[in-house]
């Protein structure tokens, strides 16, 4: 069992205040303590972690070689701290850090668009971005792990709420080297080729099953790939046919990497949602829900 120090905020911030300050005295004015006080909690903190944070020369205390050390982590533990306070205390998720969560095709075309507005708007912010499947955002939704999240609905709790954003559309493209016997393709006509998809349990992956499904077809060559931007350079490579969302591959069409084939049926499109925890709802979180609605909008993510 790894050994528990007992260390306290208290004791890491007059430590902090003193090094920062220039001595006892600074420190013990800034914190509102007396010059004992303060020297305890050092006393304390060097105890408990079995070292020397000050060295004394003279009349002058000088920083340990330990002391330095323990000097960055001060500075994190305070910040975090003071963060999870404001955090806390006002219930804006913009009051620190913002638990995003994206699937694929948002992070590929809109990511970088919302997070450079965020920072225009917000310049202290910080965001802790998650890039997922359905099935993974969804649960870290639930467990109250994310502030906010555009996704699938797949399975999402009561005290979830979301706001309908569009259609994703999927479609099969393979490299331009790659030809076929006719124009119009079947899923018997796909089956023979190697496919890449992603894993289940993803709404894509549902949506390419319930395909082959549907027309009593069982592929003969079915990969699965959890990254998007590693299937789309095996798409380009001629490694596989990809079943991806179309706007994501609409550059590499445009600049004739790939090409979408044509395939009928179409694979079943879904609907993607931007959740969010409905008690964390202010003007500060409304706002990036509407950031997100612009930006789906502007580049024509989602139909």
């Amino acid at each position: 069992m790894p050994a528990i120090y007992n260390v306290t905020l208290a004791q890491i911030r007059a430590f902090e205040r003193t090094v920062r300050l220039g001595g006892v005295h600074a420190a013990s004015r800034h914190l509102g303590l007396t010059q004992p006080a303060i020297s305890r909690r050092i006393r304390e903190l060097e105890t408990a972690l079995g070292i020397k944070v000050f060295v004394r020369s003279g009349r002058t205390l000088r920083i340990s070689p330990d002391g330095a050390a323990l000097l960055s982590y001060a500075d994190e533990l305070l910040s975090t701290a003071d963060e999870m306070a404001v955090r806390l205390s006002t219930g804006d998720p913009l009051s620190g850090t913002l638990r995003l969560g994206v699937s694929a095709s948002f992070a590929l075309v809109g990511l970088d668009i919302l997070l450079d507005r965020l920072s225009k708007r917000y310049p202290a912010l910080k965001t802790a971005v998650h890039v997922g499947d359905s099935n993974t955002i969804s649960e870290l939704l639930n467990d109250l792990k994310l502030d906010l999240a555009v996704t699938s609905e797949y399975r999402i709790a009561e005290h979830i709420h979301r706001e309908r954003v569009g259609i994703n559309l999927h479609g099969w493209f393979a490299s331009t080297s790659i030809e076929f016997a006719t124009d119009v393709l079947s899923p018997a006509d796909l089956a023979a080729h190697h496919l890449i998809i992603t894993p289940a349990p993803a709404r894509q992956n549902a949506s390419v099953i319930q395909w082959f499904r549907q027309a009593n077809i069982t592929p003969q060559r079915l990969s699965t790939c959890n990254d998007l931007t590693a299937t789309i350079r095996m798409i380009q490579r001629g490694v596989g046919i990809g079943s991806v969302p179309t706007r994501v591959m609409k550059p590499f069409v445009d600049q004739g990497l790939v090409k979408e084939l044509k395939a009928f049926p179409v694979i079943p499109p879904y609907d993607v949602w931007i959740c969010y925890q409905l008690e964390e709802l202010g003007h500060g979180l409304r706002q990036v829900v509407d950031l997100i609605q612009d930006i789906v909008a502007e580049e024509q993510l989602y139909v």
